[in-house]
């Protein structure tokens, strides 16, 4: 009985010996678990609230002291000093931003913790350190506005508001690591502001630049997306977000065209000549016979899809900077471009300036000398698409099947395919993968927005010809009092793709 008596205490004492470490294990170690997933949740908040941080401030320095701000305050937030008698070492997490050769800046929050031990202790094990990183990258952006300055802006007294909505816009981007440029257009589309990293501390700069916008002119919505896409071809940072923000408040209606010899008018015809709009007569060859090829820009006169009406050209294709207000107005109050184009062999009536009744008469004199529209505008793109042309009928001895230059609705409609081809180009790149913004400002009596139009040029899932492999933009449509909160959502919506 005494053996037996011995070993049960023997036994009972080696037990306690065996349980306690395993009991201190697992509650120990369960505190050591809970606070090692607390922890990397805490430096992961942390990372990613800095890259957000990396968004606003107007400046590189201030931008970079509120990301770091901002990351010690996420992860304090998530992991409250001295939770569990924990120790955090060196007193703060580590907050660091960096910055690639691709086009991507990092953000990493590192931190260490020490987390008492209680059972453990009985071994002589007080304490444990556990560490953990948290990373989160933000892109950098390149933002080309395209902004529209057209005459039924200031018809629709829009223009200072636009300009004041898109200099918010601006506001949103950081000085010195994004980049940020301005094209506006009107019958031609100009750079008004280069892209740069140094849109805000630039002299003069990209806000100071857009205060200066004149509203005048056309509508060449193409020959714009054309040059936004360059702009950002030139850039070359593929791995960057590369965006192009467009505003409008209209159709398009002119685009740059190029006329070879080959479409100069040789034949008589039926169509409708410079001065009768509503009837067609038959119209002779005019003489105009040069081997020149004529680049220029051809516009629906009127800015409406009708049947019948003013069409004109070929003018300058010469930019116009963002101050530009033309000398010489149509007989509907629009102003035309700068100056009609001059022909080397000086043969063909729409060649020349030769103002007449307030605007330049011989720009109405390309129905005279050209045939038909040709098949691509300045570009390349197709003149051919959604929108449907006019056409010379089939039964025509001459141009039978050609598409019409004489009326109004099928050069509008060829300026609108040309700018929706041109947005499915800059879309296809699957390099630079390009997202498009639209915002239409509508609400006007002076132009109706066409959704369908910016709906396809955005990419917008709500289109007519979404294409799921390119890159989803969006339109917005907004009344004038709405253009500040246009703005404002395009710009968030960058800024969360680059986060």
């Amino acid at each position: 009985m005494r053996q037996r008596g011995a070993t049960l205490i023997l036994f009972t004492f080696l037990t306690a010996m065996l349980m306690i470490p395993i009991i201190g294990l697992a509650i120990d170690g369960s505190i050591v678990f809970w606070m090692r997933t607390k922890l990397t949740t805490a430096v992961d908040a942390a990372a990613l609230a800095t890259a957000r941080g990396l968004n606003v401030n107007q400046t590189l320095g201030s931008q970079n002291t509120n990301a770091n701000s901002t990351g010690q305050s996420y992860f304090w937030a998530n992991f409250p000093s001295g939770m569990m008698g924990t120790t955090v070492v060196g007193g703060e997490p580590t907050v660091n931003i960096a910055s690639s050769t691709n086009s991507t800046l990092t953000a990493t929050v590192s931190a260490s913790l020490t987390v008492p031990l209680y059972f453990m202790r009985l071994l002589h094990f007080n304490s444990i350190t556990l560490g953990a990183v948290g990373t989160a990258s933000r892109r950098v952006t390149n933002v080309i506005l395209v902004i529209d300055r057209s005459y039924s802006m200031q018809q629709a007294n829009a223009c200072s508001t636009m300009i004041a909505s898109a200099q918010n816009f601006v506001n949103d981007f950081v000085d010195g690591r994004d980049t940020l440029g301005l094209i506006t257009f009107q019958a031609t589309a100009n750079v008004d502001f280069a892209p740069t990293t140094s849109f805000k501390s630039s002299n003069p700069n990209l806000n100071s630049v857009l205060g200066t916008a004149v509203c005048t002119g056309y509508t060449s919505t193409a020959s714009a997306l054309n040059l936004a896409y360059t702009k950002l071809q030139n850039l070359n940072q593929p791995l960057a977000l590369n965006v192009i923000v467009l505003f409008t408040d209209g159709n398009a209606d002119s685009f740059a065209a190029t006329i070879p010899s080959s479409l100069l008018k040789t034949k008589s015809d039926t169509r409708y000549d410079a001065f009768n709009t509503t009837t067609s007569e038959t119209v002779g060859a005019t003489g105009c016979s040069s081997t020149d090829s004529f680049s220029g820009v051809i516009l629906d006169v009127d800015g409406a899809q009708d049947a019948t009406g003013y069409t004109g050209g070929m003018y300058s294709m010469a930019t116009e900077p963002i101050t530009w207000s033309s000398p010489y107005t149509s007989s509907t109050g629009v102003p035309f471009p700068a100056s009609e184009i001059s022909a080397p062999s000086g043969s063909c009536s729409f060649a020349g300036s030769s103002p007449y009744g307030g605007y330049p008469y011989n720009s109405l004199q390309i129905r005279y000398d050209v045939a038909y529209l040709p098949s691509t505008d300045y570009y390349g793109n197709s003149l051919t698409g959604h929108w449907a042309l006019d056409y010379y009928p089939s039964n025509d001895p001459n141009y039978a099947n050609k598409p019409r230059i004489d009326t109004p609705n099928s050069v509008m409609n060829a300026a609108l395919n040309a700018a929706d081809n041109q947005a499915n180009t800059i879309r296809s790149n699957t390099t630079l993968n390009p997202v498009i913004y639209a915002i239409g400002l509508g609400g006007t009596q002076y132009q109706q927005i066409n959704t369908d139009f910016l709906e396809r040029i955005a990419n917008d899932p709500r289109s007519s010809n979404y294409n799921s492999s390119q890159q989803t933009g969006e339109f917005i449509y907004c009344t004038a009092s709405g253009l500040a909160a246009a703005f404002q959502q395009i710009a968030s919506q960058i800024l969360r793709l680059s986060s």
